[in-house]
């Protein structure tokens, strides 16, 4: 069973315990660790930065595997631009440095994005590295109402530096040699997986212990949260696939749907265990391990809500957009993650339906839902709106 929100949220599973160090990069006399990789990007953080929706340094490294000369380099590199600019970036400066009988041209980018919560600064080398093009992103961000004010005086103080340290910098793999160098799954002590768990509807004695439904719902058990489903509508779960690193899932949609054919109105649930051996800090302080990167993709006109919150041992993460996939139903989806402590889980729920039904279904179907998931034997965790 699968939706078009958990097909994105597949792409951003919780890392898996690993036998081998993670790669890092020194740049500036801080190491850098490779948290998260996706297709031909890679993000490193310094110890202590492992909360990829709240970061201060951040190295990216982008191949372009199409871009195997100057002329490709060149274009690459253009295309990064444009695309600042089209996402509302400032674009700070750009220059070349000329190709040489010895080396190929190289090319600089760097820029500012202003956003509500954070002003990032980007600065971009283009280098050709193993035959493929090759982006090297040093990241800045500033979060608050000062931080404008904090960014500019960075920038002031240190870009200058930057720039020249980046252009210098040596020892960037290749995609194959930071492919190789990757992390391999466990064999030996990896944690046991999780044990499958159907949905069920609670027992008498498991009723008296929830708050009465809204009309028109009824409570379901899930992997140790109470959520409430629409009366009639239909409902699946998928076991996990520790194979592929999968976590199972439960859904509700009024449509039918399957494993092939997914739904364009529903709601998904799904539970990650074991989040402290696995992503090897607690819960609580992974809640935008999903959200972070993939925030980060959505352009500015789709993103439509983020924000975090929460206490210690347990936040939450909120996350709502548009998917736009060209020559489907526009989507909007609604995201809520819940990183639990007691428990040693992230819960990650999720509401989506048509754009064009989203006024009307909201309030009347995702609003009801997640104001009301309970996670068991824990006090109830109320979702933002």
């Amino acid at each position: 069973m699968i939706t078009r929100a958990l097909l994105t949220l597949l792409l951003f599973a919780v890392p898996a315990l690993c036998a081998d160090p993670a790669p890092t990069l020194n740049f500036g006399g801080t190491t850098f660790i490779h948290r998260w990789h996706e297709g031909n990007q890679h993000e490193f953080t310094p110890s202590g930065q492992e909360n990829l929706n709240h970061w201060t340094d951040m190295i990216t490294v982008v191949y372009s595997p199409g871009a195997t000369d100057g002329d490709g380099l060149a274009l690459f590199a253009n295309a990064v631009l444009e695309n600042y600019k089209k996402n509302g970036a400032s674009v700070l400066a750009t220059s070349s440095v000329p190709r040489t009988p010895e080396t190929p041209a190289e090319h600089f980018v760097s820029a500012q994005f202003t956003r509500k919560d954070f002003t990032e600064l980007v600065f971009v080398r283009f280098k050709l590295i193993g035959g493929t093009g090759t982006a090297i992103i040093a990241g800045q961000r500033r979060y608050g109402a000062e931080a404008e004010k904090e960014t500019a005086a960075w920038l002031k103080a240190n870009g200058d530096k930057t720039e020249k340290s980046l252009m210098a910098l040596e020892g960037i793999p290749s995609q194959a040699e930071l492919t190789a160098r990757l992390p391999r799954p466990a064999t030996a002590s990896a944690p046991a997986p999780v044990s499958v768990q159907e949905f069920s509807s609670p027992s008498a004695e498991q009723l008296k212990q929830l708050p009465p439904a809204d009309a028109g719902f009824a409570w379901v058990l899930y992997r140790g949260c109470a959520v409430l489903t629409p009366a009639g509508w239909n409902q699946r779960s998928r076991p996990d696939d520790t194979a592929k690193n999968i976590t199972g899932s439960f859904a509700v949609s009024p449509e039918t749907f399957s494993e092939t054919k997914y739904f364009d109105h529903g709601f998904t649930v799904q539970v990650h265990s074991n989040i402290k051996q696995r992503a090897g800090s607690e819960a609580s302080k992974n809640t935008g391990i999903f959200a972070a990167p993939l925030a980060k993709k959505i352009s500015k006109e789709h993103l439509l809500l983020f924000n975090e919150g929460g206490q210690p041992g347990r936040t939450t993460c909120v996350l709502r957009y548009v998917d736009a996939t060209p020559g489907l139903t526009p989507l909007v989806i609604h995201r809520y993650y819940i990183g639990d402590d007691a428990s040693d889980r992230i819960y990650a729920f999720t509401y989506e339906c048509p754009q064009a039904e989203w006024e009307a279904n909201w309030p009347k179907y995702g609003e009801v839902i997640l104001k009301k998931i309970l996670l068991l034997a824990t006090a109830p965790a109320a979702a933002k709106e």
